[in-house]
């Protein structure tokens, strides 16, 4: 439960209301959370959930401009870039080399 609560604080919250939907799910890379937090002493952060700490408050905010985004690489982190730029309201292309997404998590 410690880090699906950093992947989504709002897990139970949504779990209560039926929103199983709406949950970003924890993928146990353990990088943020234990691997660099532990190991390193760096500030904890986290694959998936861009704004650890205020959870989704950055879908709040929306570029004030027309933005284009490229990410490069279709694995976890590059999904989950893609996706965070495009609900701020930037136009996102995604470039991947091999013919299906997902990365070493496939």
């Amino acid at each position: 439960m410690g880090r699906q609560t950093i992947a989504n604080p709002s897990w139970s919250h949504k779990v209560k209301t039926g929103k199983i939907d709406e949950i970003r799910q924890c993928i146990s890379c353990n990088i943020g959370c234990a691997g660099h937090r532990i190991g390193l002493n760096r500030p904890i952060r986290c694959t998936v959930n861009p704004d650890v700490f205020y959870d989704d408050f950055y879908k709040k905010q929306k570029v004030n401009k027309k933005t284009n985004v490229v990410v490069i690489g279709g694995g976890t982190a590059g999904l989950e870039a893609a996706c965070t730029a495009s609900e701020v309201g930037c136009t996102t292309f995604l470039i991947e080399k091999e013919k299906t997404l997902g990365g070493l998590a496939r």
